[in-house]
Protein backbone atom coordinates (compact mmCIF):
# COMPACT_ATOMS: atom_id res chain seq x y z
CA UNK A 1 0.00 0.00 0.00
CA UNK A 2 1.06 3.53 -0.72
CA UNK A 3 1.19 5.63 1.80
CA UNK A 4 0.14 9.39 0.51
CA UNK A 5 -0.20 11.10 3.99
CA UNK A 6 2.82 12.92 2.92
CA UNK A 7 1.37 13.98 -0.48
CA UNK A 8 -1.81 15.22 0.76
CA UNK A 9 -0.85 17.29 3.46
CA UNK A 10 1.79 18.95 1.36
CA UNK A 11 -0.86 19.77 -1.00
CA UNK A 12 -4.02 19.88 0.96
CA UNK A 13 -5.75 23.24 0.25
CA UNK A 14 -3.33 24.45 -2.54
CA UNK A 15 -2.89 24.43 -6.64
CA UNK A 16 -0.91 22.21 -8.44
CA UNK A 17 0.17 22.92 -12.16
CA UNK A 18 2.37 20.45 -13.66
CA UNK A 19 3.24 20.23 -18.10
CA UNK A 20 1.48 18.71 -20.16
CA UNK A 21 -1.94 20.03 -19.48
CA UNK A 22 -3.84 22.81 -21.87
CA UNK A 23 -6.05 24.07 -18.77
CA UNK A 24 -4.51 25.67 -15.31
CA UNK A 25 -5.38 23.08 -12.51
CA UNK A 26 -7.12 21.06 -13.35
CA UNK A 27 -7.36 17.01 -12.07
CA UNK A 28 -4.83 15.72 -14.32
CA UNK A 29 -2.16 17.74 -12.69
CA UNK A 30 -2.85 16.50 -9.11
CA UNK A 31 -2.95 13.16 -10.96
CA UNK A 32 0.81 13.79 -12.73
CA UNK A 33 2.02 15.19 -9.41
CA UNK A 34 1.37 11.95 -7.80
CA UNK A 35 2.54 10.11 -10.23
CA UNK A 36 5.73 11.84 -10.60
CA UNK A 37 6.27 12.29 -7.02
CA UNK A 38 4.96 9.36 -5.01
CA UNK A 39 4.74 6.66 -7.44
CA UNK A 40 8.02 7.68 -9.20
CA UNK A 41 6.96 7.02 -12.80
CA UNK A 42 6.50 9.17 -16.24
CA UNK A 43 3.54 11.77 -16.28
CA UNK A 44 0.63 10.64 -18.68
CA UNK A 45 0.70 14.27 -19.97
CA UNK A 46 -1.24 15.90 -23.27
CA UNK A 47 -4.33 13.45 -22.32
CA UNK A 48 -7.54 13.92 -21.08
CA UNK A 49 -8.79 12.16 -17.45
CA UNK A 50 -11.15 10.01 -18.95
CA UNK A 51 -8.08 8.96 -21.85
CA UNK A 52 -5.56 8.04 -19.00
CA UNK A 53 -6.45 4.04 -19.24
CA UNK A 54 -5.50 3.68 -22.64
CA UNK A 55 -2.54 6.06 -22.08
CA UNK A 56 -1.40 4.45 -19.04
CA UNK A 57 1.03 2.07 -20.66
CA UNK A 58 2.14 -1.72 -18.92
CA UNK A 59 3.28 0.09 -15.63
CA UNK A 60 -0.09 0.08 -14.58
CA UNK A 61 -3.32 -2.74 -14.17
CA UNK A 62 -6.79 -1.13 -15.22
CA UNK A 63 -9.41 -2.14 -13.03
CA UNK A 64 -12.85 -1.94 -14.09
CA UNK A 65 -15.74 -0.30 -11.54
CA UNK A 66 -18.11 -3.42 -10.33
CA UNK A 67 -20.94 -3.26 -7.89
CA UNK A 68 -17.97 -5.11 -5.52
CA UNK A 69 -14.88 -3.35 -6.44
CA UNK A 70 -12.75 -1.06 -4.00
CA UNK A 71 -9.77 0.61 -4.99
CA UNK A 72 -6.86 0.74 -3.05
CA UNK A 73 -5.48 3.40 -1.51
CA UNK A 74 -3.40 5.35 -4.35
CA UNK A 75 -5.20 4.48 -7.24
CA UNK A 76 -5.95 6.57 -9.58
CA UNK A 77 -10.12 6.42 -9.98
CA UNK A 78 -11.11 7.68 -13.40
CA UNK A 79 -14.91 9.09 -14.26
CA UNK A 80 -16.63 9.08 -17.91
CA UNK A 81 -17.61 12.03 -19.89
CA UNK A 82 -16.29 14.13 -22.47
CA UNK A 83 -13.32 15.26 -20.26
CA UNK A 84 -14.09 13.15 -17.34
CA UNK A 85 -12.17 13.34 -13.39
CA UNK A 86 -9.74 11.29 -12.08
CA UNK A 87 -8.46 11.53 -8.43
CA UNK A 88 -6.28 9.83 -6.04
CA UNK A 89 -8.42 7.47 -4.30
CA UNK A 90 -7.63 7.65 -0.08
CA UNK A 91 -10.54 5.25 1.57
CA UNK A 92 -13.92 4.17 1.05
CA UNK A 93 -16.04 0.85 0.55
CA UNK A 94 -18.65 -0.46 -2.36
CA UNK A 95 -20.74 2.48 -1.97
CA UNK A 96 -19.18 5.16 -1.38
CA UNK A 97 -15.42 6.52 -0.49
CA UNK A 98 -12.76 9.47 0.13
CA UNK A 99 -10.54 10.61 -2.67
CA UNK A 100 -7.67 13.73 -2.81
CA UNK A 101 -8.78 15.89 -6.06
CA UNK A 102 -8.68 18.84 -7.52
CA UNK A 103 -10.88 21.05 -9.98
CA UNK A 104 -13.90 18.64 -8.22
CA UNK A 105 -16.23 20.11 -7.95
CA UNK A 106 -15.00 22.84 -11.15
CA UNK A 107 -12.53 25.28 -9.67
CA UNK A 108 -11.86 23.96 -6.60
CA UNK A 109 -8.26 23.42 -4.62
CA UNK A 110 -6.75 20.14 -3.66
CA UNK A 111 -8.85 18.64 -1.19
CA UNK A 112 -10.17 15.62 0.06
CA UNK A 113 -13.74 14.65 -1.52
CA UNK A 114 -16.54 12.26 -1.06
CA UNK A 115 -17.69 10.40 -4.31
CA UNK A 116 -19.73 7.86 -4.60
CA UNK A 117 -19.69 5.33 -7.91
CA UNK A 118 -21.61 7.26 -10.36
CA UNK A 119 -19.73 7.68 -13.49
CA UNK A 120 -16.77 5.74 -12.13
CA UNK A 121 -15.08 3.55 -15.24
CA UNK A 122 -12.66 2.17 -13.10
CA UNK A 123 -9.17 3.11 -11.61
CA UNK A 124 -5.70 2.24 -12.57
CA UNK A 125 -3.43 0.60 -10.35
CA UNK A 126 0.43 0.94 -10.40
CA UNK A 127 1.59 -2.43 -10.63
CA UNK A 128 5.17 -1.84 -8.52
CA UNK A 129 4.69 0.90 -6.32
CA UNK A 130 8.15 1.96 -5.01
CA UNK A 131 8.77 0.64 -1.72
CA UNK A 132 9.38 2.80 1.62
CA UNK A 133 13.04 3.92 1.81
CA UNK A 134 15.09 2.32 4.92
CA UNK A 135 16.19 5.45 7.10
CA UNK A 136 18.15 2.80 9.11
CA UNK A 137 21.29 0.94 9.72
CA UNK A 138 19.89 -2.83 8.67
CA UNK A 139 22.31 -4.02 11.78
CA UNK A 140 20.38 -1.45 14.10
CA UNK A 141 18.05 -4.71 15.63
CA UNK A 142 21.43 -6.31 17.10
CA UNK A 143 22.75 -2.64 18.67
CA UNK A 144 19.64 -2.29 19.85
CA UNK A 145 19.38 -5.83 21.70
CA UNK A 146 22.82 -5.56 22.89
CA UNK A 147 21.84 -1.96 24.05
CA UNK A 148 19.49 -3.54 25.90
CA UNK A 149 21.18 -6.30 27.42
CA UNK A 150 23.07 -3.94 28.62
CA UNK A 151 20.64 -1.82 30.46
CA UNK A 152 19.30 -4.53 31.99
CA UNK A 153 22.53 -5.89 33.30
CA UNK A 154 23.66 -2.04 34.73
CA UNK A 155 19.29 -2.21 36.37
CA UNK A 156 20.28 -5.46 37.95
CA UNK A 157 23.40 -4.04 39.81
CA UNK A 158 21.25 -0.93 40.61
CA UNK A 159 18.49 -2.89 42.52
CA UNK A 160 21.21 -5.37 43.99
CA UNK A 161 23.35 -2.43 45.44
CA UNK A 162 19.96 -0.81 46.61
CA UNK A 163 19.07 -4.15 48.40
CA UNK A 164 22.78 -4.25 49.87
CA UNK A 165 22.24 -0.61 51.31
CA UNK A 166 19.03 -1.47 52.19
CA UNK A 167 19.91 -4.27 54.49
CA UNK A 168 23.10 -2.39 55.64
CA UNK A 169 20.88 0.58 56.39
CA UNK A 170 18.81 -1.92 58.57
CA UNK A 171 22.14 -2.88 59.98
CA UNK A 172 23.09 0.62 61.04
CA UNK A 173 19.83 1.24 62.40
CA UNK A 174 19.62 -1.73 64.56
CA UNK A 175 22.98 -1.14 65.81
CA UNK A 176 22.52 2.65 66.71
CA UNK A 177 18.80 1.43 68.66
CA UNK A 178 21.49 -0.77 70.42
CA UNK A 179 23.83 1.65 71.05
CA UNK A 180 21.57 4.19 72.53
CA UNK A 181 19.77 1.50 74.67
CA UNK A 182 23.05 0.81 76.27
CA UNK A 183 23.69 4.28 76.54
CA UNK A 184 20.74 4.70 78.81
CA UNK A 185 20.97 2.10 80.48
CA UNK A 186 24.29 3.26 81.79
CA UNK A 187 23.08 6.60 82.24
CA UNK A 188 20.15 4.94 84.72
CA UNK A 189 22.57 3.11 86.93
CA UNK A 190 25.46 6.59 86.73
CA UNK A 191 22.31 8.76 87.98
Amino acid sequence: MIDITDFVIKWQGTWVEVSGTTAMNQCVDLANLFIRDVLKLPMIEWTNAVDFPSKAGDKYLWIANTPTGVPEEGDLVIWSGTYGHIAIFMDGNTNDFHSFDQNYPVGSNCHIQYHNYTNVKGWLRCKNPPQPTVFCDPNWRVERDTNWNLYQTEKNKVLSLQTQLSQKDTQCKNKLTESINKIKVFLDTVI
